[in-house]
């Protein structure tokens, strides 16, 4: 019998590091918004990676990976815990004004993942929900120099589609950390 040694190929030892390129096994994030016309914009996010996709009308596309800094990583991942995915209702889908799918993977126990995810119609007054649509479209318009094509319905009334910040206050930890993940701007269209 003849025995052999295979360095390397024990149990693997996961660190976390600060800024985890192309980690697969730790955490990641999905945010989607499709309209009722059947337009839709997706954002994936996992480490210091952000990927975009779309699909207007009929075409489709991808907009591809965004490298974050540091300190876009750092502030988006903290609007997404704002959000607290696992900590929500499953929502349902809205035919009507459309559907935001957030879907948060988490690493578990023995290897495995757990997956929460939830339904929030695009016409929320959610403010937390309102600053990660935020730091999305702004980290697109940045590094792609593109608007994605997705904004919020307010109010009941026809003032049609437009992006809003959330309403700030003086100790909001979603307008203080919208700030930081956006640079402080503040427009509307």
């Amino acid at each position: 019998m003849v025995l052999a040694s295979v360095p390397g190929c024990a149990g693997t030892d996961y660190q976390a590091v600060d800024e985890p390129r192309g980690e697969v096994n730790g955490r990641s994030f999905e945010f989607v918004s499709t309209k009722p016309d059947g337009t839709e914009w997706t954002f994936r996010v996992r480490g210091n990676a952000l990927w975009v996709g779309y699909v207007e009308q009929e075409k489709s596309g991808e907009l591809g990976s965004i490298q974050l800094t540091g300190g876009e990583q750092r502030a988006l991942w903290e609007l997404i815990d704002v959000v607290d995915v696992g900590g929500r209702r499953k929502g349902r889908p809205d035919p009507e004004h459309g559907t935001v799918v957030l879907r948060l993977r988490e690493p578990g126990a023995r290897g495995r993942h757990q997956t929460h995810t939830v339904n929030v119609s695009r016409r929320t007054d959610d403010d937390d929900v309102i600053a990660l649509a935020n730091a999305f479209i702004d980290l697109v318009e940045k590094h792609k120099k593109v608007s994605p094509a997705f904004c919020w319905w307010r109010g009941s009334t026809t003032t049609g589609w437009r992006r809003r910040r959330p309403r700030p206050g003086p100790s909001s930890p979603t307008a203080s950390t919208a700030a930081a993940a956006t640079g402080a701007r503040s427009r509307a269209r």
